[in-house]
């Protein structure tokens, strides 16, 4: 026997949202007004078999019946009804409360769930405003307490959610910008966490990871194309509008590809920008920011990018490498003493490329000295101790994240010596006014930055993969 107290909303208990599958599943509607109308068409959509029962029909109600898309029995109401049709769901839908109410007590007497369209109440469930959305669909309810806030909620959602969805970038890089605009934009970890805050709240903004490395600060996401959105995105990273770039729908992938290749960074071919933009999507599904777009974005542009680095064989370019022949080249006839700061991962890719020149003394400091790999060999120090014996060295290769530069001039030991300084931090790790002392050689970023004729050729490259991959936007 159906009990009242177990009907929604009777003991204070919430309704339970759930998706009923109805193909198949015969379902009685009582009514023929406005409201059976609606209700009829919303189950016939959801592959329900309809049987109405109305002793008059509307034109509307009869096109259905005579289109074979609605079973009709012209003929009022009866108990007998159901027992003789047996259906899985019963919608009381007439003009009149008392036969809306009678039909849901005839169908919790025999079991069958059912919904008055006189009172929530006095039924099992409440049919909730539907939102289309692609392949699948939002439902809105209020529990019954107000059809105008529900009407409300679906209108709103259905303005969040309507509009063409799409691939969307924008960012700013070392192209774009100099090196100290940039530097004041590149985010630390916890401004990093505070965007993806702060992003999430944007509900257009339906999937995206931020990539932010010494080179890019850019915002891959799965949108809606708006102006609005954009301008909200650049006004809460704080980037302006003359520098940043904005790519949509397969530019993204091809963006993206170049990305990982190498051919946006300040080095072409750079090898460690691929481990950066795996980590930034890695971290974005962990922060359930990013789910299947992205991960489509993600696997197409490595598969890409892939292909653009093999057809110009840059496996062995990069950073470290570029690093350690500015060491080569500048170290003295007696040999060298370099010093490294930093155990990063770009800290370690440098170390291992520097120990392999000839003729020079590696010495290796971090913060945390017991942080430093074993390989390769070396002296080891902390950094306070390295700073204050920095006057001991010939070349000094900075890889340190720090908010602020760490190499000052006090560091400098006797004015007018042979010093040279590679800054690879970003913000940067020695004060650049170091630059204007005599003997002091200051390398930064930027100072391994590619032609750009080389990159012009690179992109040529790219553009010859892409129109071959057969990888397209669908």
């Amino acid at each position: 026997m159906h009990q009242e107290t177990s009907r929604p909303g009777v003991d204070g208990a919430r309704s339970l949202p759930i998706n009923v599958l109805l193909k198949g599943r015969t379902c009685l509607l009582v009514g023929a007004g406005h409201v059976a109308h609606r209700k009829c068409r919303n189950l016939l959509d959801h592959g329900a078999p309809v049987i109405l029962v109305a002793p008059d029909l509307t034109e509307g109600i009869r096109e259905l019946a005579e289109t074979g898309q609605v079973a009709v029995r012209e003929q009022r109401y009866c108990a007998e009804l159901l027992d003789e049709l047996q259906p899985f769901l019963v919608y009381a839908a007439t003009n009149d409360d008392e036969v809306n109410r009678r039909i849901a007590a005839d169908a919790a007497e025999r079991g069958i769930l059912s919904s008055s369209a006189s009172s929530w109440r006095e039924g099992d469930f409440i049919s909730p405003s539907l939102i289309p959305w692609g392949r699948g669909q939002v439902s809105v309810s209020t529990e019954g307490a107000s059809c105008k806030q529900a009407k409300f909620m679906r209108l709103r959602l259905s303005e969040l959610l309507g509009g063409e969805r799409d691939f969307l970038l924008l960012g700013v890089d070392l192209r774009t910008l100099s090196l100290e605009e940039f530097e004041g934009l590149r985010p630390d970890a916890d401004r990093l966490r505070e965007m993806t805050g702060l992003l999430r709240h944007l509900a257009a903004l339906e999937e995206f990871t931020i990539l932010a490395t010494c080179n890019r600060l850019e915002v891959y996401a799965w949108a809606r194309r708006d102006d609005q959105l954009l301008k909200s995105v650049m006004l809460l990273l704080g980037l302006r509008t003359r520098a940043v770039y904005i790519r949509t729908g397969f530019a993204v992938v091809e963006h993206a590809a170049n990305v990982v290749s190498g051919h946006y960074s300040e080095v072409a071919c750079e090898t460690r920008i691929t481990g950066q933009f795996k980590a930034a999507f890695k971290n974005a599904v962990a922060r359930n920011v990013a789910g299947v777009h992205m991960q489509q974005l993600h696997d197409r542009s490595l598969s890409l990018g892939k292909k653009i680095r093999a057809l110009h064989d840059a496996g062995g370019a990069g950073l470290p490498k570029l690093v350690a022949g500015v060491v080569r080249s500048r170290r003295k006839p007696a040999g060298s003493r370099v010093l490294l700061l930093g155990a990063g991962s770009l800290g370690r890719e440098v170390a291992s490329r520097v120990a392999t020149v000839p003729e020079i003394e590696l010495t290796w400091a971090n913060r945390t000295p017991a942080n430093i790999p074993s390989t390769p060999a070396c002296r080891h120090l902390g950094l306070a101790e390295a700073l204050a014996s920095l006057s001991e060295y010939d070349q000094v290769v900075t890889v340190l994240g720090t908010s602020a530069p760490v190499v000052r001039r006090r560091h400098l030991g006797t004015p007018g010596r042979d010093l040279l300084l590679v800054d690879l931090g970003l913000p940067r790790n020695i004060d650049p006014s170091l630059s204007d002392l005599p003997g002091i050689e200051i390398l930064d970023l930027g100072s391994f930055r590619d032609p750009e004729s080389s990159r012009e050729k690179l992109l040529a490259l790219t553009r010859t993969v892409v129109m071959g991959s057969g990888v397209n936007h669908g």
